[in-house]
């Protein structure tokens, strides 16, 4: 009996070599890339996230996504660096850094379609959580997921007072563009 099951299990192997798995995958920091950028009456600007962690629950088949659950990503705001002490310092009091030293995004949902995923939930920036749904398109190498894309937001949703310089002469747009590359592993 016990050679009759141990034949039948190898041979339903055998004629379905793609399974599905579940894994959670971490975000690799080092291999991801993360930018803000936006407008002001002077230039537009770029900002790069250099502290930042998460995951998420991916179920993987024959290189593709079948099911994401569980996402969170985390940004650290004094993380976010312009190159330019003083926009790094507006930045931080605009984010309220001190009282909300992180952005945040969970996850409640996700879709898949093609090589697209959309993850509904909810982002938290300055103490204000609002739900949004992020897209991005994905690749699955060596069970390593990268999710490219990018998403639009009106800071003054979160009551994040666009950042001014020069006594107000220089002002910021309301609207800022993250752009993500990341790869989770």
């Amino acid at each position: 009996m016990k050679k009759y099951s141990l034949s039948l299990m190898v041979l339903a192997l055998a004629m379905f070599p793609t399974f599905l798995f579940a894994q959670v995958l971490k975000v690799s920091q080092s291999d991801s890339k993360v930018e803000i950028t936006g407008t002001s009456s002077l230039h537009d600007w770029t900002e790069t996230v250099e502290d930042f962690y998460g995951s998420g629950n991916f179920s993987i088949e024959s290189q593709k996504v079948q099911k994401v659950e569980n996402v969170v990503l985390t940004f650290k705001v004094e993380g976010i660096k312009s190159g330019k002490s003083l926009m790094d310092k507006n930045t931080y009091n605009a984010l309220k850094s001190e009282d909300h030293p992180t952005i945040t995004f969970k996850s409640e949902s996700s879709s898949i379609s093609g090589n697209t995923i959309s993850l509904k939930g909810k982002l938290n920036v300055a103490g204000t959580s609002k739900s949004v749904t992020l897209k991005g398109t994905y690749q699955v190498v060596n069970n390593q997921v990268k999710v490219k894309g990018e998403f639009t937001m009106d800071m003054t949703q979160y009551n994040v007072e666009p950042p001014t310089a020069m006594m107000g002469t220089i002002t910021t747009g309301k609207d800022v563009t993250i752009v993500y590359d990341v790869i989770f592993k």
